[in-house]
């Protein structure tokens, strides 16, 4: 994968589509799958730039087209997944009239990381089961001042995790609308009720509100 995306539009679009993985759900979470729910997924193609996440609560999907007015320009399509936070710590911190260059770079050979996850038998022994994360590559970015070539603001290089256990809804299936509402009445209708409810509940019974 390699692409190149004004700084602005890059922004805009990890915020949106990496809300779950950007959330305090994710970012505490200590699973053994911890390291991808605190992960993006960022595809592109010929088409459009998508940038996904998700929790055990919530998944987001965001999309941008290909297009002369998005400005993004493809040269390779393909996939990652990779840490949100760091990502949009590195984006946060480059000048506004940047343009950041994404570069996929491939290991010879996949690294694998193994999480445990203890479970305890009957007689008090541990058995440990070993779920795999593998490491398949670095995206290295890159951010350069728009109609300076010459002069970088700023190099990183973030870990890419195979998709595999990457979990993916399929926004595609039909499904029955309920109702359709305004964003901004329907921030302002949740914002009437949701100072009742309690900021987190481990069941989600008394962090939650009813629509």
């Amino acid at each position: 994968m390699k692409v190149a995306i004004g700084r602005k539009l890059m922004l805009e679009s990890l915020v949106k589509g990496g809300a779950a993985a950007l959330s305090d759900e994710a970012q505490t979470d200590n699973s053994t799958l911890s390291m991808l729910i605190k992960s993006i997924k960022l595809s592109v193609s010929d088409k459009e730039l998508t940038i996904e996440s998700g929790t055990n609560l919530i998944y987001v999907k965001h999309s941008v087209p290909i297009n002369e007015e998005s400005g993004i320009k493809i040269t390779e399509p393909g996939s990652v997944v990779v840490p949100a936070k760091e990502f949009l710590d590195f984006i946060n911190v480059q000048r506004e009239e940047s343009i950041i260059g994404l570069n996929f770079v491939k290991l010879s050979s996949p690294e694998t990381i193994n999480i445990s996850d203890g479970n305890l038998e009957n007689d008090g022994e541990e058995n440990e089961v070993k779920l795999e994360i593998k490491k398949i590559g670095q995206l290295r970015l890159v951010s350069k001042c728009s109609g300076d070539s010459s002069k970088t603001s700023g190099k990183w290089e973030l870990d890419c995790y195979e998709e595999k256990r990457f979990g993916v809804v399929d926004f595609g299936v039909e499904k029955n609308d309920r109702f359709e509402i305004n964003g901004t009445r329907m921030v302002d209708a949740l914002n009437s009720v949701i100072f009742a409810s309690l900021e987190k509940d481990y069941d989600h019974l008394w962090d939650s509100t009813s629509i």
